[in-house]
């Protein structure tokens, strides 16, 4: 169930898209954690995670999805910058 409190997002990834529900609070950091496992990606793996709005600008990890000010229905692109070996 959808509240003031939640965030709906999409992600894309190079394994598909999925409609997410997030705590606005919730960081850049754990929407990526979640998404990537969701997707089955290796967790050894470093990903980061753009809008798809503006694919130049990733979105710091520490940050919170709120202090982005992003809304409901915000495209969000999973992408791998490389194996943590």
């Amino acid at each position: 169930m959808h509240n003031e409190k939640d965030l709906e997002l999409i992600v894309q990834s190079s394994r598909g898209s999925k409609e997410f529900t997030f705590l606005r609070e919730a960081k850049i950091a754990d929407v990526i954690a979640t998404a990537a496992k969701t997707f089955g990606f290796s967790a050894s793996d470093t990903f980061r995670i753009v809008p798809a709005a503006n694919p130049g600008q990733p979105l710091q990890a520490e940050r919170t999805l709120v202090s982005y000010h992003l809304s409901d229905g915000t495209v969000l692109v999973l992408t791998d910058v490389g194996s943590g070996v």
